[in-house]
Parts: C-alpha cells; structure tokens; sequence
C-alpha cells in the first residue's frame, strides 16, 4: 500500500529531532529486559525503523545490536510464553527484521516446535489475550505464513479459542477468570469479567481472527467466530460517560470490562482499551471480510474519539498503549486507509500533544510513562516507553508503511507469496 507522511514543515522537524533524541538515548540505555513490550527487541525494531529513514547513522548495526542482546538473553532468562513479556515477542521481532526473507536456517524453527507442544492441551486454561495469551501467540504465527508449523499453531489457537466462547444472546464473547488477575482485582470480580479491549480482551480475539481470516487459514470457520465476536461486541456498545470531571472514566462507547450482569461504564479512549482500539480491529475485519457494515461503524466510532480532549481521553503521557503516540498512530493508520482528511488533521494534532509531553533531560529522549497519580518513569520500551513513541513519530514522517504495528493489531497481516 501507498503512505503518506502527514507532517511537514516545522512539525516534521520537531518530530525529527525528537526521534533523534529518543535514538541518542535508547543506543545509551541500561537494558536488562529482553522483551517486546518493555526490552531489547522492541528497540531492536524502532532502530530498523530509524535506519530505513537516516540510513547510514549507525542504526542497523544498532538494531542487530538490540536483537543479539534479546536472543542471547532468552538462553539466560525464565521466559513465558507470551508476546509482550516472553519468547514469542522475541521470535516474532527476529521475523520482523527479517522482512519477508525466508532463510533456509528457520531462526525461528524451536520456539515453533516448543509452541505447538506448549498448544498440545486438550483444555486451554492460561489466558487467551494479546499481551499474554493465545491472541498474542496467533499474532506472531500470522507473521510466518510461509511456515507449515505456523498454520498448526494457528489451527491450535482457533482450537481453544473455539471451546473456550461462551454462547450469548448477541454472538460470542470469552469470560476472564479471576485466576488471570492481581488479587485485589480477583477479589473484586470473584466470577471473573468481560474485557472489550484489544490489549486483554475480546476486542483482541476480533483483529486476531480477522489476520487469520485473511491469511485464508480454516477461513470458513474463522469467519462464523469472528461473526460472533464483533456480534457481541458492538452489543455492548453504550453512551460515553458524562458524569463530574472528578469522576470521569473516559468518553469512549466502549467499557474497558463488563460482569455477566451488569455493564461497564465508559472507558478511556486510547488503543488499549476504548473507541480507538476496538475502531482498528472492527476495520480490520471489515477489511478482511469486505463488510462495509463494519467498516463505517469503525470509521464513526474513529471519528467521534478523534475529536476527544486529551482530558476526556483520559491521556496522560505519550506511550503507544494508552497515550497520544498510539492516538496520533490510530488515526495515522485510518488516514492511510481511508483517505478521510479529519484522521489527518487528528493525528496533527495529536503529534502536536505527544512532541509537547516530551520533557528535555528526563526519561528517556524526553520520554515519561504515567504510572499512577502524580507520578511518572523513563521507560525505554515499545508499549509504553521511548521506543514506541519514537515509531510512531517516524511513520508520521515517513513515506514508508509501518509493520510492527501488526504487532498491536493495528494493521493487516503479510500474505505468502
């Protein structure tokens, strides 16, 4: 597909800059974690990135750098199964370097192997989420199309994803158990809950199943789970909270969770949890299925949050996950698919607030992630740190489509050849 860099001018020198000084920083930074969501691999794809922009800076020896720091790490680590925090994160960071090449040497050959062990239950009882679960596991197989062992694994997840719905009224949603939680969270749902997020929920399960509908993997059968997602989904869609500003939970139509018998009330407005995110995923799979239903709801609910103040959004820094970059990159991304001049002007304006937020000799490049009240940590990586802000910045000025978004289910997936 065809991009467009949206900033020009004095903003796109501003953003430049600031990519420079996240770059300076992250080459500088301590680095003990190896993950995609906080560690090396993530920098890793954020050095790739700044390579195909300023080639001949140092960057690609740098993300080689970051990428052999990640691998060698998991020979010396515990490490989870899950994409953000454990091995998957890593094999699918070392997939994304490779950019479609296909070596004869599968560098990712074992940790499909221990996968598809790992999937040989005839229960699934772990978490079936992206940051952690079988969502994130699936979003790494659709980076392999070109692999057999990647159609098993993604045969695996659908397997459990499949036995693991719940039948409702408005179509299929998954129940998380409190076994899942922080104990104060496990005490105050003791029968569990029902994320719609894309991060931890079913919003999640829908852009996954719509990679795979794509990928043309049992796609018959994934398009009636996916039906029943985005079914039960856009059921519970409701009227944004308007309640006193000390007590406001956000202006989204979507609640970050709600209980068997009792709905959420609005949530924030960001790509983890809220309008933005669950718009991306409801594109995709449109997209996927060439429903033109699903693709105006997801431009309606884009636009109605685009137009958010960053209090009613509920932002508070300028992470991927819950910030302005990851705004600034939802409404970048639906710019480029749909060609509607209001995503632009959004994600302007939002690159205004991100580059604003960045503060000079603190955290990392300027970088601070907002971790409760009135405090705030350097954070160097992808999710929530430097790395990803930086990203994002970049495909703001950049005539070149951003890949590693499909690793937050923000784009489609590669196709085999």
């Amino acid at each position: 597909m065809s991009w467009e860099a949206l900033l020009s001018g004095e903003q796109a020198a501003r953003a430049r800059e600031a990519v420079e000084q996240i770059a300076t920083a992250l080459a500088d930074a301590p680095m003990e974690d190896f993950s995609l969501a906080g560690g090396s691999i993530g920098v890793a794809l954020f050095f790739a990135e700044a390579e195909k922009a300023r080639p001949g800076q140092g960057y690609k020896k740098l993300s080689e750098h970051f990428r052999n720091h990640a691998i060698a790490q998991l020979s010396v680590q515990e490490a989870e199964a899950g994409l953000y925090s454990g091995v998957t994160g890593v094999a699918f960071g070392v997939e994304m370097l490779l950019e479609g090449s296909v070596l004869e040497d599968d560098p990712n050959e074992n940790i499909d192997e221990a996968l598809e062990s790992y999937l040989d239950q005839a229960r699934w009882e772990a978490d079936y989420d992206l940051i952690r679960g079988l969502v994130g596991l699936g979003v790494y197989a659709l980076e392999r199309p070109q692999r057999a062992s990647a159609a098993r694994i993604l045969g695996q997840i659908v397997g459990h994803l499949e036995a693991t719905a719940e039948i409702a009224p408005e179509g299929l949603c998954w129940r998380t158990s409190p076994e899942w939680m922080i104990e104060r969270t496990a005490a105050e749902y003791p029968e569990g809950y029902y994320d719609l997020g894309v991060a931890h929920g079913v919003a999640g399960i829908i852009g996954l199943l719509a990679g795979i509908v794509r990928s043309k993997i049992q796609e018959d059968h994934v398009r009636g789970l996916l039906e029943g997602a985005v079914g039960w989904l856009l059921a519970q869609k409701g009227a944004p909270y308007t309640g006193d500003a000390g007590e406001k939970a956000g202006a989204s139509h979507f609640a970050a969770l709600r209980t068997k018998n009792k709905a959420g009330t609005s949530g924030r407005s960001a790509w983890c949890y809220g309008d933005p995110g669950v718009a991306s995923v409801l594109w995709l799979a449109g997209e996927a299925t060439n429903n033109a239903e699903w693709c105006a709801e997801a431009q309606r609910l884009a636009l109605g949050a685009s137009a958010l103040s960053p209090e009613d959004a509920l932002v508070r820094d300028s992470s991927l996950c819950h910030g302005s970059s990851g705004l600034m990159h939802i409404y970048n991304r639906m710019y480029q698919a749909t060609g509607e001049p209001r995503f632009a002007d959004a994600a302007r304006r939002w690159a205004d607030l991100c580059l604003s937020q960045l503060q000079p000799d603190e955290g990392v490049g300027g970088v601070v992630e907002f971790v409760g009240a009135t405090e705030y940590q350097a954070s160097p990586g992808l999710l929530s740190g430097a790395a990803g802000v930086g990203l994002a910045l970049l495909a703001m000025c950049s005539q070149h489509p951003p890949g590693w978004d499909r690793a937050l289910l923000l784009s489609g997936m590669p196709q085999s050849s």
